[in-house]
């Protein structure tokens, strides 16, 4: 065979070998600049929900607390002028509606991403569901039961929308929307307020659940105790 022929051949192959090669290292290269914007992606969006979701989860379960075991009900709702009781209305709806807002925001917005990988969102995505059930079973009776799409449609009534993901109205806005007064599931959630006002002990199993849950939730997203200090997320005694 002609020594010029072969070393064409042989220079040919190289040539193919080599775009390959450049190929292959193009594409893994590319798959490590997808996985990192993902990783970088799936940061900002942790950081942006992470304040508003620690500090609803808080202040739900110092709400429960205090219903359970602070007598926050007979003092200001029983005892309290008309003012105080229909604070203790309002305010605990909202309390609940804003935790199910920030809960779902962080759902879009976050688990959209290509996470499967991400032990902490998974962890999240966990106690999310925890929650979800806790609210929807009916292993706690028949008070206070929300299936997890009632929970996230609430929670959807609440957000808005904006240019770097949601937001949450607050207790002002909250008591300005007289349209969530005829909403219906608002409408069925207030209920449930107002009946745990004459009947605390049927409500007492699922909300001391919620509260343990909820002090889970802020112990994965602040398990420094940065934010919510360890004197602010006591688990009511079993």
């Amino acid at each position: 065979m002609n020594v010029t022929l072969v070393s064409s051949i042989i220079g040919g192959v190289f040539a193919v070998a080599s775009v390959v090669i450049s190929v292959g290292i193009t594409t893994l290269n590319q798959n490590r600049i997808n996985k990192l914007n993902n990783s970088i992606e799936a940061q900002k969006k942790h950081q942006y929900y992470l304040e508003p979701l620690i500090r609803s989860a808080a202040d739900l379960q110092s709400r429960i607390y205090n219903i359970l075991e602070c007598g926050f009900i007979e003092r200001y709702y029983h005892n309290g002028s008309d003012r105080n009781r229909k604070y203790v209305i309002d305010n605990t709806v909202f309390l609940v509606a804003q935790f199910f807002a920030w809960t779902e925001a962080a759902r879009i917005d976050v688990q959209f991403l290509n996470l499967e990988n991400d032990i902490k969102t998974l962890k999240l995505s966990e106690l999310q569901s925890n929650i979800y059930s806790l609210i929807q079973t009916d292993s706690y009776g028949q008070n206070f039961i929300f299936f997890a799409g009632e929970q996230r449609a609430i929670g959807e009534q609440m957000l808005i929308k904006m240019d770097k993901g949601y937001n949450c109205i607050g207790y002002g806005e909250f008591l300005k929307k007289e349209a969530f007064c005829n909403e219906f599931l608002f409408e069925e959630l207030k209920k449930e307020v107002i009946k745990m006002t004459t009947d605390l002990q049927g409500y007492r199993g699922r909300l001391k659940k919620l509260q343990h849950a909820l002090i889970d939730l802020l112990d994965h997203l602040d398990p420094n105790q940065i934010r919510i200090s360890k004197n602010e997320r006591t688990k009511i005694a079993r």
